[in-house]
């Protein structure tokens, strides 16, 4: 089996990964920062290696990068952590990752990015994406890059549903910057304990929600699938939904009648204008929240996906299982 870096593995999905990697057999080596951590279950792991460094550290990328034959990489500044600034020089540092993963002759690189609009250049985040997926195609690595959809456990929670982040060891909303978590703080159980989400527009645009756990089963099967390298795939979920039957199908699960709070499209915009300076990372999430509230997202599916050979968790099978999980305080990284 593959000796595979996780770069990014003390996130929600880089953590995921790490375990699915664990599962299908792999030998999984965790890239951290000094002060990150892997979650409860995966630290004390005896078959996770843990090797420090810091992606603006070219010499500790390459001693990561030594023994691996795969590196799968989701880190990303565009939810900082307290310290961090938004997207700061996140193209220089993947420049340095892949750098590193050239001379150390690492056989694949695998990579998470986000779905595609015909307006990316309007969310600076997607900017981001593209330039590094434009690296990445220029390294001379073998590669696969992931369009991912919108992810359930994420925007299910910003509709002010506290499921998502029920048993979730390391959730990307809790560790990112102060608007999140003054966001989760004020809506956090406001669908299941008042009946009310919170739904960017009209809720008609249609996406392919997708869980988190299903891209990393995705990223993972990735690493030994024969002919899936040199392509870039739009990963999304099995279904076609608008927000509104999100809405329809909490309503059903919980038993209660639950009503959409609709937000106008303006609102985000403007309120994008206002934090650009301040916060660079919140403006950035209005730009997403309008997007997601005025396009859709409903590619065909993928015939290359076909091969990979696994299902997709559906909306009613992720909120039935989160609903499920025990209600806890789901665990910050450390600050």
């Amino acid at each position: 089996m593959s000796t595979v870096l996780v770069v990014g593995a003390s996130g929600q999905l880089g953590s995921t990964i790490v375990a699915a990697l664990l599962e299908a057999g792999h030998r999984p080596h965790a890239l951290l920062r000094e002060n990150a951590t892997l979650p409860e279950g995966l630290a004390e792991h005896v078959d996770v290696e843990v090797c420090r460094g810091d992606l603006g550290d070219l010499s500790s990328l390459h001693a990561a990068c030594s023994r691996a034959d795969v590196v799968i990489s989701t880190a990303s500044a565009i939810m900082p952590k307290k310290g961090d600034r938004f997207g700061a020089d996140e193209v220089a540092h993947y420049e340095n990752l892949l750098t590193a993963c050239g001379q150390q002759r690492v056989e694949h690189f695998i990579y998470i990015s986000a779905f595609s609009t015909v307006d990316d250049d309007l969310v600076p985040e997607f900017v981001i994406k593209r330039q590094i997926e434009g690296l990445i195609a220029a390294s001379g690595l073998r590669y696969t890059i992931f369009r991912a959809a919108a992810f359930m456990d994420i925007y299910f929670a910003a509709m002010g549903s506290e499921a998502p982040l029920r048993g979730v060891r390391k959730p990307t909303l809790k560790r990112g910057f102060w608007l999140t978590r003054l966001f989760l703080a004020l809506s956090s159980g406001l669908l299941e304990r008042r009946g009310v989400a919170l739904v960017p527009g009209k809720g008609s645009t249609v996406h392919r929600f997708i869980s988190i756990k299903s891209v990393a089963v995705f990223m993972v099967r990735a690493v030994d699938l024969p002919g899936g390298a040199n392509r870039t795939l739009e990963l999304a979920g099995p279904q076609s939904l608008c927000w509104d039957d999100i809405v329809s199908i909490y309503a059903r699960q919980l038993g209660r009648r639950v009503r959409c709070l609709h937000l106008p499209i303006w609102l985000f915009k403007v309120l994008a204008v206002l934090m650009a300076r301040v916060s660079p990372a919140g403006a950035n999430m209005m730009r997403i929240f309008a997007m997601l509230g005025t396009h859709d997202y409903n590619p065909a599916p993928s015939p290359a996906l076909h091969a990979f050979c696994l299902p997709l968790e559906q909306a009613e099978e992720y909120i039935t299982r989160q609903l499920a999980q025990p209600l806890r305080e789901a665990s910050r990284e450390p600050r």
